[in-house]
């Protein structure tokens, strides 16, 4: 019995049956097509299995998660579905032969849909070379995801001149060509998406920003990691853990920083001043120095002054104090900041570590702390910040200087206050 013969077999046997022969040719087809679903259907489960055993097999040699990135984005399961739909496109002159007026458009929505399985399917083998990639070291910290997306739009595009051409008969060439007329409208629609391309490729050639990257963009609210770069937008997770999203040209157009430089030197920054009251800075007395030369950190720096001014200064001859070469408060705490920020073992020795006084202002004059911490976490680099300041600020009243503070109106207390609410 051949093909032809069987797709008879029920044809015949309703018109034995005694129904017409319009009900036996509707009929007939109807189990036919049951029929050979179930038969295409049990040979991609049989297909399935074997492809997932082939596949295991051949990459368990490579030592690589590639086949468990192909299963979980059902390339095989894609790929059997399009190899179901082969086999039901090979049935249907077999099932319809009484119909055969029917068979082209048939043949039409099957090829549409045998068309849409081809792109679910490279769609599911591009997300899993995405996701093998992004496990590469070398991979970690590119916008792979932005290719991807880019290869599918035109993977998208090209499918659907490809079923418009299905369903009109014309040629791809001549939808292209009427495409053409109408550009400006699809460059407009496509605008945001356009401009993210052109910024993605931008941003990985110029190397601008990688995945893991901590970024500032004050337009945004952005503050913390990226997390992923796409085709549209850059997702930035903050330190609050919110996600923050950014078109991506707008990296290109607008000011950002990336802390990643910060991050590679090994040393994240602590930039800090305290206001001196101009009023207290003043000469130091020797009995003053002699105080001061019993600070450990101090004591060999004085000493050598001691030795190569102090006592050359006391051999001469001076009516008048100014004209002699002497220490300031200020100067010896200056001096006292640096050998100490010199001694802390959890700052960078050797980036830029000083401290030094700027322009004076109307809160006082700013001593400058310019210093990099070997901790790079915001967590950690806040108790070293705070214990550098604890220090100075508690050791300023033995240089006999004092900090600015704006004036206040009077001093509130419990009694005070108990008045005020009282009247």
């Amino acid at each position: 019995m051949d093909f032809e013969d069987f797709s008879r077999f029920f044809y015949d046997l309703f018109l034995k049956m005694g129904l017409p022969s319009t009900l036996s040719g509707f009929f007939s087809i109807i189990l036919n097509l049951i029929c050979v679903l179930i038969i295409a259907y049990f040979i991609s489960k049989l297909l399935r299995i074997i492809l997932v055993k082939v596949f295991q097999k051949v990459f368990s040699k490579a030592n690589t998660q590639f086949d468990d990135y192909f299963i979980e984005n059902k390339v095989i399961f894609n790929l059997t579905n399009l190899l179901m739909l082969f086999i039901v496109k090979s049935f249907v002159p077999i099932v319809f032969v009484h119909f055969k007026n029917f068979i082209p458009g048939i043949f039409t929505f099957l090829d549409i849909l045998i068309l849409f399985a081809i792109i679910w399917t490279v769609r599911s083998f591009f997300n899993t070379v995405n996701s093998y990639l992004k496990t590469l070291e070398s991979f970690k910290n590119k916008p792979v995801d932005s290719y991807v997306q880019v290869i599918m739009i035109f993977v998208w595009l090209l499918g659907f001149v490809l079923v418009f051409s299905l369903l009109t008969g014309d040629t791809p060439w001549e939808f292209l060509t009427a495409l053409g007329a109408i550009s400006a409208v699809i460059l407009l629609i496509f605008k945001d998406t356009i401009l993210g391309f052109v910024a993605s490729i931008q941003i990985s050639v110029n190397d601008t920003v990688r995945i893991g990257d901590w970024i500032t963009m004050e337009k945004f609210s952005a503050d913390g990691n990226v997390i992923e770069i796409n085709l549209n937008t850059v997702l930035v997770r903050n330190w609050d853990n919110t996600v923050t999203s950014i078109p991506t040209y707008f990296l290109n157009s607008e000011p950002f920083t990336n802390w990643r430089g910060m991050e590679e030197s090994g040393g994240r920054r602590i930039k800090r001043s305290i206001y001196v009251k101009a009023s207290s800075i003043r000469f130091l007395t020797p009995e003053e120095i002699e105080q001061l030369g019993k600070i450990d950190l101090l004591k060999e720096y004085l000493n050598d002054w001691e030795k190569n001014v102090g006592q050359k200064r006391n051999r001469e001859d001076s009516s008048f104090f100014v004209n002699q070469r002497n220490l300031t408060n200020f100067g010896v705490f200056r001096k006292y900041v640096n050998i100490y920020l010199q001694q802390r073992p959890d700052l960078r020795q050797d980036l830029f570590l000083i401290c030094h006084q700027l322009e004076a202002t109307p809160h006082g004059i700013p001593l400058e702390i310019y210093v990099f911490s070997k901790a790079l976490s915001f967590m950690k680099i806040v108790p070293i910040k705070s214990d550098i300041f604890d220090h100075l600020y508690s050791v300023l009243p033995f240089f006999h200087l004092q900090t600015f503070e704006l004036p206040s109106d009077g001093v509130f207390t419990i009694e005070t206050l108990s008045k005020g609410t009282s009247s």
